[in-house]
């Protein structure tokens, strides 16, 4: 008999995007080790993107509960006078810069102290009375929940107080210390509460598991407690063979949003100065972007001329996006530059090392990103504002692809694989 698991998330088919792949692999592997999982997750969600060909592997057979969400984004549209189809990220709400309309101030005010943790913290109580009653007739041996949003860590705390339940709560990203929380207008009080319930989560968790050291560093110092860590992978099932490419164009990809926090004008100029350098590499750039850009780095790219060579592809389901990496001469990677950069471990990373094609990343040189990359021999890393080092590798990299001789080192990479990594949950589990 399979042993049921029950897995609370918020991102789930058909939400597109990173955030739902580490659980729609696990549940594909934990299906064939033994396990049943049962998927709680909302219903009407307004998901960031939406991607119709994640999950078409998952068991037929799989149990997915879904009861309604109440979200504020549709108040916010109103308020803010935004179109009814623009999307948020997971930080919601979120606008930064300093020129933002007095209307989004206000509601990044509201978000920031009145939603906490977030904006799906009206979904807690139902999905408790909903799940008390769901679990009483239809029992699990653990229950797992994901953030962000970290309101679902809620959830688990109070099924695991009131039921007895072993609960494992994951981190796919900090809390308190994620990219834009400085960036939140927190009075004292709602900053205070977030890290009165982060400190209460952790305390409470049976295990902690985080996808990298630096958050699990972080994690432990709130915590006086020991978090695993489970980075995310690549599923080989899914990877597209690699087929030998003749490609014309020395075709530098990008998968992913090029958002202002990432500005990466050092790259970009080194990108020009490399044109400056070599007028052949006019008839032969390619730069491949797959997400949106900001419309100030558009702006940047017009300054320093190099908007020609750039194809740009606003959103690809990821299936097409995993083919894109597999054309690239040079993958490019880039993290936002923020004083928790090291901890970054993005779920791309592992794409581009199933894809076996030379990585240019731009990260911190002590990062958990680098640390990766270094011990498989992917690729280069660029600390941020090198233009010098950005440019000898490009000078390289081309000088290679002109040889025809830009190849690939990447090795021991398979740990990384989704099975690999389901294994170390599933010994999380049995310890419990």
């Amino acid at each position: 008999m399979l042993k049921r698991i029950l897995i609370i998330t918020y991102y789930w088919p058909p939400s597109g995007g990173s955030g739902v792949l580490r659980w729609v692999k696990t549940a594909k592997y934990l299906h064939r080790l033994g396990y049943d999982p049962v998927i709680y997750t909302a219903d009407n969600a307004d998901y960031p993107a939406t991607d119709n060909s994640i999950g078409y592997d998952l068991p037929k057979s799989m149990e997915v509960i879904k009861t309604p969400i109440w979200e504020p984004y549709t108040l916010y549209r109103k308020f803010t006078s935004k179109r009814k189809e623009e999307k948020f990220n997971q930080g919601g709400f979120i606008s930064t810069s300093a020129g933002s309309p007095g209307k989004e101030k206000v509601a990044l005010w509201i978000r920031s102290n009145l939603f906490i943790p977030d904006a799906r913290r009206f979904w807690v109580k139902p999905s408790v009375r909903f799940l008390k009653k769901y679990l009483a007739s239809n029992p699990v041996k653990a229950i797992i929940t994901t953030g962000p949003p970290h309101s679902l860590h809620l959830i688990g705390m109070h099924l695991k107080r009131s039921l007895g339940i072993p609960w494992i709560s994951d981190f796919r990203d900090p809390w308190t210390k994620i990219y834009y929380y400085p960036n939140l207008p927190l009075s004292a009080p709602a900053n205070a509460l977030h890290h009165k319930l982060e400190k209460k989560v952790l305390k409470r968790s049976d295990r902690v598991i985080t996808v990298g050291k630096t958050i699990a560093k972080e994690l432990e110092s709130i915590s006086q407690r020991k978090i695993e860590v489970v980075e995310n992978g690549f599923d080989l099932e899914e990877t597209p063979a690699i087929k030998p490419t003749n490609n014309k164009k020395f075709r530098i990809v990008h998968t992913g949003n090029i958002s202002r926090n990432k500005n990466q004008h050092f790259l970009w100029k080194a990108i020009s100065r490399l044109l400056y350098h070599y007028p052949e590499l006019k008839n032969d750039l390619e730069i491949v972007q797959a997400g949106a850009i900001d419309h100030n780095e558009l702006q940047f790219f017009k300054e320093i001329n190099i908007t020609s060579f750039i194809t740009k592809y606003d959103y690809l389901p990821n299936n097409k996006v995993l083919e894109l990496q597999q054309t690239a001469s040079v993958l490019l990677l880039m993290i936002s530059n923020t004083k928790y950069s090291k901890g970054i471990l993005t779920g791309k990373l592992f794409e581009y090392l199933a894809a076996s094609k030379p990585v240019l990343a731009i990260a911190p040189l002590d990062s958990d990103l680098a640390s990766v990359i270094n011990q498989c021999d992917a690729g280069t890393v660029v600390d941020f504002n090198n233009n010098d080092k950005a440019f000898q590798v490009l000078d390289n990299y081309y000088t290679q692809f002109k040889a025809n001789m830009l190849t690939s080192n990447t090795k021991n990479h398979e740990k990384y694989s989704r099975l690999a990594l389901t294994k170390r949950i599933v010994r999380l589990i049995e310890d419990l």
